[in-house]
C-alpha cells in the first residue's frame, strides 16, 4: 500500500564568511541548482555559502523521508584561516512545532540557532569557544544513553532497545562497523542496573540485531551492520530473512555470537493497513522468539533499534510488551515501551525528569528512568491500532472495547514512568 512520503522545506542560512554543508543519513533532499535556479538538484547533501562571502545566504532545502525522521550533520568552513566545525541535527518532518532540533550528544551545538516562531529556518554561525575535532560519521553511532533493558524471560532470553549499534567512523564519512566489546559492555551495565545480577559473558549468548530501518533510505546502516558480521550486503536480509539463516556468526576478535534481521518499520494511522500489519508482525516475531529456547541452545539477546532509538523502536517495544504481558493495559505498555535509562538532559521528545506514575502524590521524580516520547500522532496511532486490532482482535475503533491512550500517558514536561520492570510486577 502506497503512502505519502513526509517532507518539509527548510531554509538553510549560513552567515557571512561561512560555507555550510548539510548531509543527511537517510531520505533525500532537493534544492535549486546554483548554476540554474529554475532546475532542482537532488541528493543527500547540499553546500551553501562561501568563506569569502561578505553577507549571509539562504537556500530552500526540501527533505523527504518515508517515516518522517532524519538525522544528519551540518559541517561548516569559516573565516580566512580555514576554521571548521560540525554539529549533528535531527529532523522530525511530521512535527509542525519542532521540525528540527539538536540532539543531546552533539558537539558544537552553538553553530545552529533555533529562532522562536520560525521553526523552518536553520541559521548557521561560527562556533564560540573551543571547537572539538570530531570525525563525522555517515550513520549515527551507538548512543549508550538510549540503551535500555525492555524484558527478560525465565528461559534466559533477554531484550534490549537502543539506537544504531555502529561505532563512529575513523575518518570523515568513512566506513563504520560494530565494536562488539562496547555493545556487550553496555548490555552488561544495563542488565546489572535492571536486575542486580551479572550479565552473560561474551560467547555465552547470541546477540540478535533486530534492525528496524529502511533498506532503501537507510541502506548504509544495514550494509555496515551485516558486514560487521561477515555478511555482504542488505540483500541477505530481504523478506525478513535472518543472517546467517541458521546458527550464528562469531566475531573472531571478541567471541561475540551474532545474528541479524531487518524489519522496515513505518507508522500508519489506518486500522488493518498493510503497514500496521507488517509492523505488528515484528512484535509478534519477537514475542515468539523471546518465549522459545531449545534445550541446550544458547540464550538469545534481542537488540531492537532504528537509527536514533526513538520512534520506530518505541512502536515495537510498546507493542511487544502488550503482546507479551496479556494483562498489561495499552497505556502501561506504551509508557513502558517508551521508557529508557535515565537521560542526562533533553527537551521535546526526550523527557529526562519523569514523575513516577505509581506515586500517590504524582510528584516523585524517577532517578533511574526517563522517556522518549514518539514524535507525533501518527506513531501513537500505530501503537493503538496494533494493540487493538492485531493483539486484542478488536476490529473497529467504533467498537466499545477499543482502547485509546489516555490520562498521564501522553503528558510531558514532566512525563510519567514506572520505576519497576514488567517482569517484576
Amino acid at each position: 500500500m502506497s503512502a505519502t512520503v513526509p517532507s518539509k522545506t527548510f531554509t538553510l542560512a549560513p552567515g557571512p564568511h561561512i560555507e555550510a554543508t548539510l548531509k543527511i543519513t537517510s531520505g533525500s533532499l532537493s534544492y535549486p541548482d546554483p548554476t540554474d535556479p529554475s532546475t532542482t538538484k537532488t541528493g543527500t547533501s547540499v553546500t551553501i555559502g562561501s568563506t569569502s562571502a561578505t553577507s549571509g545566504s539562504g537556500v530552500a532545502v526540501t527533505i523527504s523521508q518515508s517515516d518522517g525522521y532524519v538525522d544528519g550533520h551540518v559541517s561548516i568552513k569559516y573565516g580566512s584561516n580555514g576554521g571548521s566545525a560540525s554539529c549533528k541535527i535531527d529532523f522530525s518532518l511530521n512535527n509542525a512545532t519542532l521540525p528540527w532540533h539538536i540532539p543531546n550528544d552533539a558537539n558544537n551545538a552553538n553553530i545552529l540557532t533555533e529562532i522562536p516562531g520560525h521553526p523552518l529556518t536553520i541559521p548557521v554561525s561560527k562556533p564560540t569557544g573551543t571547537v572539538p575535532s570530531g570525525v563525522q560519521s555517515t550513520c549515527q553511532p551507538l548512543n549508550t544513553q538510549v540503551v535500555f533493558m525492555v524484558d527478560k524471560n525465565t528461559n534466559g532470553n533477554v531484550m534490549f532497545r537502543g539506537n544504531c549499534p555502529l561505532a563512529p567512523a575513523k575518518v570523515n564519512w568513512g566506513p563504520q562497523s560494530i565494536d562488539f566489546q562496547v555493545v556487550h559492555d553496555i548490555l552488561a551495565t544495563r542488565y546489572k542496573e535492571a536486575t542486580g545480577n551479572d550479565f552473560y559473558s561474551i560467547g555465552d549468548y547470541v546477540w540478535c540485531d533486530v534492525n528496524l530501518q529502511s533498506p532503501g533510505d537507510e541502506k548504509s546502516f544495514l550494509n555496515y551492520e551485516i558486514q560487521s558480521m561477515g555478511g555482504t550486503n542488505e540483500s541477505q536480509l530481504a523478506d525478513q530473512a535472518w543472517y546467517p539463516q541458521t546458527g550464528h556468526w562469531t566475531d573472531p576478535v571478541t567471541g561475540m555470537n551474532c545474528r541479524m534481521v531487518n524489519y522496515s518499520i513505518n507508522p500508519d494511522v489506518t486500522v488493518d493497513s498493510t503497514i500496521d500489519n507488517f509492523d505488528a508482525s515484528c512484535s509478534k516475531m519477537l514475542h515468539e522468539k523471546m518465549n522459545h529456547l531449545e534445550t541446550g541452545e544458547l540464550p538469545h539477546v534481542y537488540y531492537i533499534h532504528c537509527a536514533s532509538g526513538h520512534d520506530r523502536t518505541g512502536i515495537i517495544a510498546s507493542t511487544y510488551l502488550a503482546r507479551q504481558y496479556t494483562s498489561m493495559s495499552l497505556n502501561e505498555a506504551f509508557i513502558r515501551g517508551t521508557t529508557v535509562h535515565k537521560l542526562l538532559g533533553g527537551t521535546g521528545q526526550l523527557q529526562p525528569n519523569c514523575r513516577v506514575i505509581t506515586d500517590p502524590t504524582h510528584k516523585k521524580i524517577s532517578t533511574i528512568h526517563s522517556r522518549i516520547l514518539l514524535i507525533g500522532p501518527k506513531y501513537n496511532a500505530t501503537v493503538v491500532n496494533i494493540y487493538n486490532y492485531n493483539i486484542k482482535g478488536i476490529k473497529s475503533s467504533s467498537d466499545s472495547g477499543w482502547k485509546t491512550l489516555t490520562g498521564d500517558t501522553l503528558k510531558e514536561n514532566p512525563a510519567y514512568v514506572y520505576d519497576d520492570y514488567p517482569w517484576s510486577t
